[in-house]
């Protein structure tokens, strides 16, 4: 999330995070599994799903001119289809094959850590709560209870929090690498053992961060005109654009715009009530622009302060956390556990549930 009123970076923090993992990495011999490396000139990039990847790959894909031949004056008028999708001219590498290890460690790598509790339910909102993965993921979990209802198996639609992470935790459990790279934990995606990253970013300090590593490698520019608003208009448009094709067999279209609603309540952008707007202006031909246009004019009239919308966000998160039966999130910190510690995550689940 980028914020205008970004303060300057202090070096001193990614020290810090450098020698913290080098330390914790000594002696560990690590798989040297990445599943995506992307180059461009003396920096390199390791891809972790769910940690600002759809920010990074726009930027290298807008780098080395990969646009789908779009020309266009910045990496963020690349929609999230033409980012993740279609023909790609970038090259994606990996540490397994030699010639592409020797390329990358030659250059200055970075990569972006993420909470894995708030990774986790940020990929459930995303892909479950949200159509995307419904006819994969969703169906292979619902097919799992001793009771399901028909349009259940047919959809997908359905899945709980709870039963999200329990399908988590017992395929990881068995296979960590074989999970779902938008839910695996990150050892898995971007070993950082083997990656040594000379900078880490966060997700949660992911302004900040990015600012840093742009400007180190005279990128900064790419950053000037991104406002705050915009990354906001610019998450409501992809969501809303990607998921916004009412299917009225699993979810009619007025329960389709409320999970879009409720989803950026969920991620701090509209405020708790202002649902009220979508009730006033449904209507069952209701098109993706004209529920964009309400979400934005919610957005404007009624604008989160940075504390107030991070306070909305760790209210939301300690609720869905709350659903979830205690074994289960054991073995959630047990299949993340390295996660944590590398990137030095409190893995208190008490903490987690007062916050």
């Amino acid at each position: 999330m980028l914020h205008t009123d970004v303060v300057e970076s202090d070096p001193s923090i990614y020290v810090t995070r450098r020698r913290r993992l080098q330390q914790l990495c000594e002696g560990r011999k690590g798989t040297a599994w990445t599943e995506n490396i992307l180059v461009y000139r003396n920096m390199s990039y390791g891809v972790v799903a769910k940690a600002g990847c759809t920010f990074w790959i726009r930027v290298f894909r807008f780098l080395h001119n990969d646009t789908m031949g779009r020309i266009l004056d910045n990496p963020f008028q690349m929609t999230r289809t033409e980012a993740h999708g279609g023909p790609r001219k970038i090259k994606m590498y990996r540490l397994q094959n030699e010639e592409d290890r020797r390329v990358v460690m030659a250059t200055t790598r970075f990569m972006v850590a993420r909470n894995p509790f708030t990774r986790l339910f940020s990929a459930y909102i995303d892909k479950l709560y949200l159509p995307d993965y419904w006819s994969s993921a969703g169906k292979t979990i619902v097919s799992r209870r001793e009771i399901v209802s028909s349009i259940s198996l047919r959809c997908g639609h359905d899945v709980s929090f709870a039963e999200f992470l329990e399908h988590v935790v017992r395929v990881g459990e068995h296979n960590a690498v074989s999970l779902n790279g938008h839910w695996r934990p990150i050892e898995h995606s971007c070993n950082p053992c083997a990656f040594k990253p000379d900078i880490v970013a966060t997700q949660e300090t992911f302004s900040r961060d990015s600012r840093y590593i742009l400007e180190r490698f005279g990128l900064g520019h790419l950053l000037h005109n991104h406002s705050h608003t915009d990354h906001v208009q610019d998450e409501l448009t992809i969501l809303t654009d990607w998921n916004y094709h009412p299917r009225d067999e699993c979810l009619t279209r007025k329960q389709l715009a409320g999970r879009l609603w409720k989803t950026f309540q969920i991620n701090g952008y509209l405020t708790p009530g202002s649902e009220v707007l979508l009730e006033a202006e449904f209507s069952e031909t209701l098109t993706r622009d004209k529920l964009k246009q309400l979400m934005f004019r919610s957005y404007r009239d009624a604008m989160l302060t940075k504390q107030k919308s991070s306070a909305q966000r760790r209210s939301y998160l300690r609720q869905a956390y709350a659903s979830v039966p205690r074994d289960i999130l054991d073995r959630v910190v047990r299949l993340f556990r390295n996660d944590f510690l590398y990137f030095d995550y409190d893995s208190s689940i008490d903490s987690l549930l007062r916050k």
